[in-house]
């Protein structure tokens, strides 16, 4: 759980609700955070977290030990699915990472003329992304290759 706005903290808690971890503190090294705004978890149990104001995500496994961080400006939100990690960041662009730390894609900039909302995301089953800011929500949908 992201306790991020004031504490800079994140907790890992069991199914029936019991603390089991809490890690971080303010600052700018690795597992030191400032702004800890969204978290997710991929299938080996690595530990996603988007540390907005420090402009990066930061990778931990299960127990809160720090394995990498990837730099990218202000990421607000991360959905993993497949293997790629979908990020939105800043008010108006959304990535596709490996998750090896890898830029797949980035698409949605002003500069580009196809703003993206980046507050949020998610991808659906056929693999369209929804991407929320602004007080709206953007559908990107995925273009099947023959």
């Amino acid at each position: 759980m992201a306790d991020g706005y004031g504490n800079h903290l994140v907790h890992k808690f069991s199914p029936e609700g019991e603390l089991l971890l809490t890690w971080g503190q303010q600052g700018t090294g690795p597992g030191e955070f400032g702004t800890v705004h969204n978290i997710t978890v991929d299938q080996e149990s690595r530990v996603y977290i988007c540390d907005r104001s420090n402009d990066r995500i930061q990778v931990f496994d299960r127990e809160g030990q720090f394995l990498e961080q990837w730099e990218l400006p202000s990421p607000n939100d991360i959905w993993i699915q497949d293997d790629i990690a979908y990020v939105a960041g800043g008010t108006h662009w959304v990535s596709l990472w490996t998750l090896d730390g890898e830029v797949l894609a980035r698409f949605g900039s002003r500069d580009e003329g196809v703003p993206a909302p980046g507050h949020g995301i998610c991808v659906d089953a056929h693999g369209s992304i929804y991407a929320i800011g602004n007080q709206r929500v953007t559908k990107f949908k995925r273009v099947s290759q023959s």
